[in-house]
């Protein structure tokens, strides 16, 4: 398994890794893919109606309203708290992203995924493409992980240190190729401030 850096940033040195050119493009995804059918958005206002209902409010735009004894279990996130939940869950199993804070130096992320054997199979490969980048600077860094694998569980830690700003991460692109079927990540994403 390499990993693989993309940007205009200087790192340390990560085995078996390569420089890639501005713009790659992500290989097409092999037939029968099956989709992930969901995607994270997070709360970032709840408002108490007054009738026993509340309006919530996510990032998407969207506001639904619940019963408030439902909507006081819901957590809001502020551009200062990581968010959304970081974890989509699909008919294969889930894929995560968390973005932590890493001093004031930048952030710290983690991504991965947990497949179900009994819907994928044996797994033979993988490709996972995560972009995270300092909106505050426009300074982005892309990792590629891939190659083959037998793990229905997969885990990758990775740092970007821009300084103080707004970082936002998400997954480019993640699949994951096995003998039955294979599984498309839904796009994990975590955002955080470093003030």
């Amino acid at each position: 398994m390499a990993g693989v850096l993309i940007g205009a940033m200087l790192m340390p040195a990560i085995a078996g890794a390569s420089i890639l050119p501005t713009g790659p493009t992500a290989p097409s995804l092999p037939a029968g893919v099956v989709a992930v059918p969901s995607i994270t958005v997070f709360a970032t206002a709840i408002a108490n109606l007054g009738n026993g209902n509340s309006d919530v409010t996510f990032s998407n735009g969207q506001t639904v309203t619940l019963p408030t004894s439902e909507a006081s279990q819901i957590s809001v996130h502020s551009s200062t708290s990581p968010s959304p939940d970081n974890t989509v869950y699909g008919n294969c199993g889930d894929s995560y992203l968390y973005l932590e804070k890493n001093g004031d130096a930048g952030v710290w992320g983690y991504t991965g995924y947990d497949v179900t054997p009994s819907v994928i199979g044996t797994v033979l490969s993988f490709y996972w493409e995560v972009h995270t980048e300092n909106t505050s600077r426009n300074i982005g860094v892309t990792y590629l992980w891939d190659g083959p694998t037998s793990a229905h569980s997969w885990i990758q830690d990775y740092y970007v240190t821009e300084g103080l700003g707004n970082y936002e991460s998400h997954v480019i692109t993640g699949y994951v190729i096995g003998s039955k079927t294979t599984c498309y990540s839904g796009d994990p994403n975590s955002s955080n401030t470093i003030p």
